[in-house]
């Protein structure tokens, strides 16, 4: 049984269970530090604002068969206007998270709020460091099916 026609379903909803974690999480941290917990409560909610429509659009381009290369890279097929329209969205995505750590307090709020997550570093600095490794790999990633493939 092959995965490709679910997988961005299944990773929309391991993107709910880990947003309901988080939820969780901000729940019972909030009831600790209560000044915190507004935060908490945003990283849940922007968790999933932020990452289940992109992750929505591949679902349903994945479903219809809109695809090429990059909804799917190891399928080995050239890219489709599709493909190029998510990498669009989420270079944008990607873009936006890393302006907002890097140079809009970003990087400080995630280290005010990093008990949320089960490991995470603790000064702005690091978290820069960490956010930008991390936005350079995934767009290394995603670029490499998309334009440089061999296809069938």
């Amino acid at each position: 049984m092959s995965f490709e026609p679910y997988i961005w379903m299944i990773t929309g909803v391991v993107v709910l269970a880990n947003a309901a974690v988080f939820r969780y999480r901000a729940e019972s941290l909030g009831r600790e530090e209560p000044n915190l917990k507004p935060g908490y409560v945003a990283i849940a909610k922007g968790f999933v604002l932020w990452l289940l429509p992109p992750i929505a659009m591949l679902a349903v381009g994945n479903a219809l068969g809109w695809n090429g290369t990059y909804v799917w890279p190891t399928a080995r097929r050239a890219p489709t206007p599709f493909d190029f329209v998510c990498y669009g969205v989420m270079c944008i995505v990607l873009i936006r998270g890393l302006v907002w750590v890097v140079a809009h307090g970003g990087a400080a709020f995630l280290e005010d709020h990093r008990r949320v997550f089960n490991s995470f570093p603790s000064s702005p600095l690091m978290v820069k460091i960490l956010w930008t490794i991390v936005s350079i790999a995934v767009f290394a990633g995603w670029t490499v099916p998309l334009l440089g493939a061999k296809y069938k």
